[in-house]
């Protein structure tokens, strides 16, 4: 926003981006659901999140927590930056998925949705709603 040249910070497939609270920091996840990234704005590297594969479109929750899906959508799970550790936050009931998850303004409580066995996986794409 304060000019120079345009950066690619990744190439294409990659979802689910979002930016630290700190803004310092992007997270990423492969569309393949192989792996979550994360950029670094001050160093310019990307570094991969260790953990489980199969996660999928990350959101930070505050500052030192991501939280991301499991590829089935059954299971929130956080990342904990400091000790770069992955924990289990809460499950789906079975006939239940995740559809979103967000922070609350305050970063101190974690908001989700869910939906039906027949909103995820989408038959033939996302509704589109006008």
């Amino acid at each position: 926003m304060d000019g120079g040249s345009p950066q690619t910070i990744a190439e294409k497939d990659f979802i689910g981006a979002n930016w630290s609270p700190d803004g310092n920091l992007l997270v990423f996840a492969d569309f393949s659901f192989s792996g979550i990234q994360l950029f670094d704005l001050g160093t310019g590297k990307r570094f991969v999140v260790p953990g489980p594969e199969g996660l999928n479109f990350p959101r930070w929750v505050d500052e030192d927590m991501l939280v991301a899906a499991t590829q089935d959508r059954k299971k929130l799970m956080g990342f904990d930056v400091k000790t770069r550790r992955w924990s289990d936050l809460v499950s789906s009931t079975s006939t239940g998925y995740f559809v979103n998850w967000a922070h609350s303004p305050d970063y101190k409580y974690v908001y989700y949705t869910t939906g039906g066995a027949n909103l995820w996986p989408p038959a033939s794409g996302w509704p589109i709603t006008r």
